[in-house]
């Protein structure tokens, strides 16, 4: 890669590094709050998220960071126009999952709503887990909505020493 797409991975790395501490911390920090009941456990599990994206900007050079749940989801009006129109017809390419809940799709309305004239095109997207930062590729949706994109932990960008190392 070139050395500025190099400068950018490291800042949008260095994002997502900070991004998942933060979800790492609230987790615990819910966790100690051990008397749950089974169903108000049930209702803090939807709200743990266990990927985290960031969008770089490469025209802004902002980095726009989500964390993907259940809850709370996004509303159609809430939705940027060209996410909208690449939303899978029937709703949903993964089962029991809507396209709205991911990681990498709420990073990229972020970043295409801070920007008047942003495109997928302008994004540079990585998307990894809370728990130990290692790659995950997108799912079925996400290669759907956010086509167009840079996505540097989808395989075809991780180098071939099967340990997720860019």
């Amino acid at each position: 890669m070139p050395s500025h797409v190099d400068e950018q991975v490291k800042i949008l790395f260095e994002a997502l590094s900070k991004a998942a501490q933060r979800e790492k911390d609230r987790v615990e920090s819910l966790s100690k709050k051990a008397n749950f009941s089974k169903k108000e456990r049930k209702i803090q599990n939807a709200y743990v998220s266990r990927t985290i994206s960031g969008a770089y900007d490469c025209v802004s050079k902002q980095v726009y960071t989500a964390t993907s749940s259940s809850r709370p989801q996004l509303m159609s009006a809430e939705i940027h126009p060209i996410l909208k129109s690449k939303l899978p017809l029937g709703g949903s390419l993964e089962t029991g999952r809507a396209p709205e809940v991911c990681a990498g799709f709420k990073a990229c309305n972020l970043a295409l709503y801070a920007r008047k004239d942003a495109r997928l095109e302008d994004l540079i997207v990585a998307t990894v887990m809370t728990t130990d930062m290692s790659h995950k590729t997108r799912c079925a949706n996400c290669l759907e909505t956010t086509d167009g994109a840079t996505v540097i932990t989808d395989n075809e960008y991780i180098s071939g020493d099967d340990n997720g190392t860019l």
